[in-house]
């Protein structure tokens, strides 16, 4: 069975959790050190209405900076993860 014992962070010591629950703790964590707000109900209304395109100076980069964070807290060892984060925050020349 996939189980361990944790200790430490606020666990009783030897209380034993299973592996998804950890990872779920672990991605808890993370969204409280790094929050991000990938919910934008104002901006996917702009979107819908043509308000705003991919056009708009800075959307895309907002975008992608949002799904960073969230892919990062959400799944930090993401094979493609380091990749994409090379691609979309190098400068552009």
């Amino acid at each position: 069975m996939d189980r361990q014992r944790c200790k430490g962070a606020g666990r009783r010591p030897g209380q034993v959790y299973g592996r998804r629950c950890n990872e779920r703790i672990g991605m808890l964590i993370r969204e409280q050190e790094n929050p991000v707000v990938p919910h934008d109900k104002a901006l996917a209304d702009d979107l819908l209405a043509g308000r705003q395109t991919l056009a708009t100076p800075g959307l895309l980069a907002r975008l992608r900076k949002t799904a960073l964070i969230k892919l990062a807290n959400d799944v930090p060892k993401y094979a493609a993860l380091t990749a994409a984060h090379k691609a979309w925050t190098a400068p552009t020349t």
